[in-house]
């Protein structure tokens, strides 16, 4: 155990707010935190986009093999609701066994 996965784990247990899932194909990641989705419309001249404003913290063993590399599509579910924000892995950081992902939005 190093410090930052002591930390990631001290607060995953004691903030439930920040509790989230992260689903990679079939593959779900249980225990990650997230300090929340918003999602924004804004429209510009090249009509409305979506932007997606997170960032997903996760223990680097949780991954699934091979890693989440940039552009990788995921879903979020925050802690206590039903449904699944679709993002994409825009740049990660791993430091300490902890992974830090900065979401984008999905533009299909």
């Amino acid at each position: 155990m190093t410090a930052a996965t002591d930390a990631f784990d001290a607060l995953y247990a004691s903030v439930e707010d920040a509790r989230c899932q992260v689903r990679i194909g079939r593959e779900v990641i249980a225990e990650a935190l997230c300090s929340g989705l918003d999602v924004i419309r804004e429209n510009t001249d090249l009509g409305q986009v979506g932007t997606v404003k997170a960032t997903v913290r996760l223990l680097s063993a949780d991954e699934p093999e091979g890693g989440i590399a940039n552009g990788t599509l995921i879903e979020i579910q925050q802690n206590g609701a039903t449904d699944w924000v679709k993002a994409r892995s825009g740049a990660r950081y791993t430091v300490g066994g902890t992974t830090r992902l900065t979401l984008e939005a999905v533009n299909e």
